[in-house]
């Protein structure tokens, strides 16, 4: 059985890869991505003169492919003072090219940001993604996801309900799916400490998940994947309520479906356990979890 969410992720790493070819930006943000493995588990030193490749990237002058290129050799010469020239740009991404706004987007995904940062990193990028939606030019949509997903990786959780503009389909990028994957990333954790401020984000999924699992709407794919999300996102959200999307899901009577959602269930309720939560506080969870189950015996 092929997980219909990673069906959809997968191809759209194939358009990112062909977008980034067209783009002449060669294999750039490749190496980018292999640079980023590479700190992950080398050892840190502090530069001991000014990086050559920090002036490059520094200088407006130059183009973006030779920016970015400056940027690499930054990076693994002085990763912590690239990751904070990073986050400045990104907080200029109103006046900034938009192909230099692409390439910090990316560079987003490499650098590692030091945690006073993370919360103003998060808000530029929801503001770079929001300019890549509105745009139609081919490739913004794989930006503005790009975007969307890291920034969802950084946003501290009182700060969820930002990404409940993305979940509307009104502009020339869809974001519904990406945003929800980013819910997922922050609710999958742990639960919120309080959910009164996700009140209005909880509503919109809710409404989203009940019109996407309806029989006469209901199609494998994106929409699948769309409907599985929210209903996660409902379950991590409003752990204390029953989740009213899973008898949707049940409504539809697709085993595969069915057995998506156990897992993604199974999964969430371990890793909240791993951090503490106890079997009083997944105990409604459980009981979503039970009626799954006992759907597909």
């Amino acid at each position: 059985m092929i997980d219909a969410a990673y069906v959809v992720q997968e191809q759209e790493c194939l358009k990112i890869d062909l977008y980034d070819r067209q783009r002449g930006f060669g294999n750039e943000f490749q190496q980018l991505s292999d640079i980023a493995d590479q700190l992950a588990i080398a050892p840190r030193f502090g530069p001991t003169a000014t990086p050559k490749g920090s002036k490059i990237a520094r200088d407006a002058g130059h183009s973006p492919k030779d920016r970015l290129k400056g940027f690499q050799e930054w990076l693994v010469e002085s990763p912590d003072a690239a990751a904070l020239f990073v986050a400045d740009q990104l907080r200029q991404h109103r006046n900034m090219d938009v192909d230099w706004l692409e390439a910090m987007v990316r560079a987003a995904e490499a650098v590692v940001f030091p945690s006073e940062c993370l919360s103003s990193v998060a808000q530029s990028l929801l503001g770079a993604a929001e300019t890549f939606r509105h745009r139609d030019e081919f490739g913004s949509a794989e930006i503005c996801w790009c975007a969307l997903h890291r920034a969802g990786s950084l946003l501290p959780t009182d700060q969820i309900d930002l990404l409940r503009p993305f979940l509307q389909n009104d502009a020339h990028v869809d974001t519904r799916l990406v945003a929800l994957q980013a819910v997922s990333s922050i609710v999958d954790v742990a639960p919120l400490s309080d959910n009164a401020e996700a009140a209005e984000l909880i509503s919109r999924i809710e409404s989203l998940g009940k019109k996407v699992l309806e029989a006469d709407v209901f199609s494998a794919g994106e929409l699948s994947a769309i409907g599985i999300e929210c209903t996660m996102n409902l379950a991590g959200l409003s752990p204390d309520c029953p989740n009213a999307l899973v008898d949707r899901v049940l409504a539809l009577d697709r085993e595969w479906l069915t057995n998506i959602v156990i897992q993604r269930y199974e999964e969430l309720i371990a890793s909240w356990r791993n951090v503490g939560v106890t079997l009083r506080q997944v105990a409604v969870l459980e009981n979503d979890l039970s009626r799954l189950r006992d759907n597909v015996q």
